[in-house]
């Protein structure tokens, strides 16, 4: 079987339909996070927002090199790091 042969039109139209829908995903991500956050009780935030500056600093100390990008390995260390032996 021969491949298909794509015009410049039709890849001009995909390239478009493509960039409506990367759009559109793009819009619609940012509108769930805004709800969430909007929706999100405000003791939430004062209970996560230490924690977090927390392991901010963590990962500054350990310089890793995506920051403090949340990864299972890397929350794992931190807690058997910092959060065990930290009193109730």
């Amino acid at each position: 079987m021969a491949p298909a042969t794509t015009s410049t039109a039709d890849a001009l139209q995909r390239a478009q339909v493509d960039t409506l829908n990367n759009t559109e995903l793009c819009s619609n991500a940012q509108e769930v996070i805004m709800t969430i956050r909007a929706t999100r009780p405000k003791n939430t935030h004062k209970a996560y927002k230490p924690k977090q500056k927390e392991f901010r600093k963590w990962c500054d100390g350990k310089q890793f090199h995506d920051k403090d990008t949340v990864t299972e390995h890397k929350l794992l260390l931190f807690i058997i790091n910092e959060v065990v032996n930290q009193p109730l």
